[in-house]
């Protein structure tokens, strides 16, 4: 199957981005109701009819996160381990974009004016913090569900103008060739997708030169075996049974290779350790389970530099 490059296909695209970003809130959100599955119509309209879209995210993985959908903003329920990881991820996220002087520090909009794409965002637990800091966010998933809960969470907050969802595949935004962002979010995501080597390349591509991918996910050691998989799903709870795929996790190494293909270098790497009584989240040297890093992609003068 063939990847979305469809030229005509991506102009459709980036009309519709600017003219989201040129309307009103309100308006945006008429638009949406109004047309649940509109994106993929208009950006698929114009292609041969025989051309097939190839997801990384198997169509398995994104039922099984539809099936989550109505208890994704239960911060007590199931998804209450992601939701406590934002205690650690948003300040990570902030700090290194205040560093590389992206961001601004001592103010309540640190991130204003910073363009992110969030792929895989699912209903929004990350998006809409990083969102109320100020930064212009595009939220991407392929589960309707999860979209539907994500939508209905935002609905019309006034610090909230500035995120938008859409029913897209990270093809989508590369196919479109021309959106280019500041930062590129991929939490708790490569172990759910097919190609993890072409995915982290791709989160790369819709970098502009001097970006910034910041990426989480699960080291595949014994250690995670035992702990995510048998306590966190089996014994404990924490997470729903058959979340992840111990064979589907991603060692330093693996990521550091995806990494070098995409032309950008890790700035940043730590562990992440959760305590499911408490249901807290902290900082460790140990990466051989979760882990979150921050690359930098290295400027190059021949990229698009287009702007979403």
């Amino acid at each position: 199957m063939m990847s979305l490059n469809c030229r005509s296909c991506g102009r459709l695209l980036t009309r519709w981005w600017m003219l989201l970003k040129s309307q009103p809130a309100r308006d945006v959100h008429c638009f949406r109701k109004k047309t649940p599955k509109a994106i993929e119509n208009v950006i698929f309209r114009t292609c041969d009819s025989k051309q097939r879209i190839r997801f990384m995210t198997s169509q398995p993985e994104s039922e099984k996160f539809s099936r989550l959908a109505r208890n994704w903003w239960d911060e007590d329920g199931e998804m209450k381990a992601l939701h406590s990881m934002n205690e650690l991820r948003v300040p990570f996220i902030r700090d290194a974009l205040i560093s590389l002087e992206i961001a601004v520090p001592n103010t309540s909009k640190p991130l204003q004016g910073v363009k992110i794409l969030e792929v895989g965002c699912g209903a929004g637990v990350l998006c809409e913090p990083l969102a109320r800091l100020g930064a212009s966010v595009l939220g991407i998933d392929t589960s309707d569900g999860a979209l539907a809960a994500a939508k209905m969470h935002r609905g019309d907050a006034a610090d909230l103008s500035e995120l938008q969802y859409i029913d897209a595949t990270l093809e989508d935004i590369v196919g479109a060739g021309t959106l280019r962002f500041d930062v590129v979010v991929a939490s708790e995501v490569v172990e759910h997708v097919d190609n993890k080597a072409e995915f982290v390349t791709q989160c790369c591509d819709v970098l502009k030169p001097n970006g910034s991918l910041f990426l989480s996910t699960i080291n595949r050691t014994q250690m995670s075996y035992f702990l995510a998989i048998m306590m966190a799903e089996k014994v404990l709870g924490v997470v729903p049974d058959g979340t992840h795929d111990w064979k589907s996790f991603v060692t330093h190494s693996e990521i550091k290779s995806y990494l070098d293909q995409g032309n950008a270098q890790i700035q940043r790497l730590e562990g992440m350790a959760y305590n499911p009584v408490l249901n807290k989240w902290t900082w460790c040297k140990n990466t051989d389970v979760n882990y979150i890093l921050h690359a930098y992609k290295i400027d190059d003068t021949s990229a698009n530099n287009t702007e979403c």
